[in-house]
């Protein structure tokens, strides 16, 4: 189980990993789950923090190649789980 940061009391992985082996043409699909255990909704705005690419970080200068929601609200006491795709023929 991977472990879990805090922001504002969501949860959330500290790494998404795809598990599949990234083909170009072909885009691979993972879900980003967002844990709320309080009695509120909250508003959660997505953004990618790094990337490391075959275990290299990348520079910020790298346009990232996932495509996910911005932003998403989460109910109170729920898990909402985002799809994340990736097409790495967008990246080379």
């Amino acid at each position: 189980m991977p472990e879990y940061t805090s922001v504002a009391a969501i949860k959330a992985p500290e790494i998404l990993s795809f598990p599949e082996v990234c083909c170009v043409g072909i885009s691979v699909k993972t879900t980003l789950p967002l844990t709320n255990p309080t009695n509120r909704w909250l508003e959660c705005i997505l953004q990618v923090r790094q990337l490391i690419l075959d275990g290299q970080p990348t520079g910020t200068n790298v346009a990232v190649p996932f495509e996910m929601k911005q932003k998403v609200i989460v109910e109170p006491n729920t898990m909402e789980k985002i799809e994340v795709s990736i097409d790495i023929s967008n990246f080379i």
